[in-house]
């Protein structure tokens, strides 16, 4: 099998933890599911020779399951410079730009207590993790992620819009 080949059926895999990521209500099964996604994601990213994202996936999933159980802001510094590290090592244009801007929105994200606003940044970093992945050549990345921003948008709507009766 390809390496092409084989990053596409891993996101086939990281889909089935976007089934249920944002659907649980308690923040810390999101995170859970996202550092399992993230790090599959990571290896993904390598198959596909995106190496500044590669090593986004494998620094967003210690991040992630950092965020379980603190929401620590010398964590937060501290993951955001290993982000803007990972950019200056691994520079190779517009889509290390993208990358970045999209794992600091999230990072920033993971850190917050409020579901709310997490929820927020995540979605925006999806729409920067979209167009990196069209850049990078990744049907499966780019469907992936369309489909977490999808679900994301469905648990703000459950949680956070829908009036309860």
């Amino acid at each position: 099998m390809s390496p092409f080949l084989l990053s596409q059926v891993l996101v086939g895999v990281v889909f089935l933890f976007a089934l249920a990521s944002f659907q649980f209500r308690d923040k810390r099964h999101v995170l859970i599911c996202l550092a399992c996604s993230a790090a599959m994601l990571g290896v993904h990213f390598y198959l596909v020779e995106a190496c500044t994202a590669a090593a986004l996936g494998v620094i967003a999933a210690i991040r992630f399951l950092t965020a379980v159980v603190t929401t620590s802001r010398w964590l937060l510094a501290l993951f955001l410079m290993l982000v803007m590290a990972n950019a200056v090592i691994s520079y190779a244009g517009l889509t290390t730009v993208l990358a970045t801007v999209a794992t600091t929105t999230t990072t920033t994200a993971s850190f917050l207590a409020a579901d709310k606003r997490f929820r927020e940044l995540m979605a925006v970093g999806s729409l920067f993790w979209i167009v990196h992945n069209v850049l990078v050549g990744s049907p499966g990345a780019v469907v992936l992620e369309g489909f977490f921003l999808c679900s994301n948008l469905v648990g703000y709507y459950r949680f956070h819009l829908r009036t309860m009766p």
